[in-house]
């Protein structure tokens, strides 16, 4: 648990997606519907949250999982990342343009000496600029799917057999076929020329901050901040059929925080 936890941590405190990415790597979210999943993280962070700065310790995530497994039980085994799933034909698991597609938006697709690899934001916004994003697939259900798939792999990042399967649960999570999916963003996807670094902590594919404030940096784990940052990157690189969608996730989730705020005023 102590593992998990400080791989995804920054300065030993995890927000948000931080959280997310470590439930996942612990495997507390494999059969978990993704927006459930989602809601339950939040929901978590804002009781283990005492000073309301959206950031928890070890200790604060130790007792708020703890209850968690004694509500949900202790996680099952993860299947490897290997394993093609059943159902998937084995021409389309091992569809060479798939391959091309992942490591064009991996942030550290130029450095020869690293194995492509993606981080939460990077897969976040391949999902948004691959159409994938819905009304009912939100951006909260692919970070999630993000946290479950990399889990397979026992890594802090998703690499290429992850992807393929975090593509496969996101077929499972829109009750379309793999084969769909997969022809989908091939033809919407174009390389991205940024991304990553949404998860904090060393070692990442690539440290380099991109379109993203110093002061914004070093809250991505809080709520609002991650509310700031990637809504407003993301709704800026929307394509159109989602692009009203994003701006009315982002509308919720302001007055959201409003309210919030207001209710932990002293009265």
């Amino acid at each position: 648990m102590e593992h998990a936890f400080n791989m995804h941590a920054k300065k030993g405190l995890i927000g948000r997606l931080q959280l997310t990415c470590t439930l996942g790597y612990l495997g507390s979210l494999h059969k978990l519907d993704p927006r459930r999943a989602s809601h339950l993280t939040g929901e978590m962070l804002q009781r283990a949250d005492t000073d309301k700065d959206g950031l928890v310790n070890y200790a604060q995530f130790h007792k708020l999982y703890t209850e968690f497994v004694k509500a949900y039980g202790q996680p099952g085994q993860l299947p490897a990342a290997e394993e093609r799933p059943e159902g998937v034909s084995k021409e389309a698991w091992e569809k060479e343009a798939v391959a091309a597609l992942f490591k064009s938006h991996c942030p550290n697709r130029h450095k020869a000496d690293q194995v492509p690899a993606m981080d939460a934001e990077a897969f976040v916004k391949f999902c948004n600029e691959s159409t994938l994003v819905t009304k009912t697939f939100t951006l909260a259900a692919a970070e999630v799917i993000y946290a479950r798939s990399k889990a397979m792999e026992r890594s802090k990042y998703m690499h290429f057999n992850a992807f393929k399967h975090a593509l496969h649960a996101v077929a499972e999570d829109r009750f379309d076929d793999y084969s769909a999916i997969v022809d989908q963003v091939i033809a919407h996807s174009q390389p991205s020329a940024s991304g990553g670094g949404g998860e904090g902590g060393s070692g990442a594919p690539d440290t380099t901050p991109r379109a993203i404030t110093p002061r914004a940096a070093s809250n991505l784990g809080s709520p609002k901040a991650h509310t700031t940052a990637s809504s407003n990157s993301l709704a800026a690189a929307a394509p159109a059929p989602v692009e009203a969608e994003l701006k009315e996730q982002k509308k919720k989730k302001k007055g959201f925080f409003k309210r919030l705020f207001a209710s932990s005023q002293p009265k």
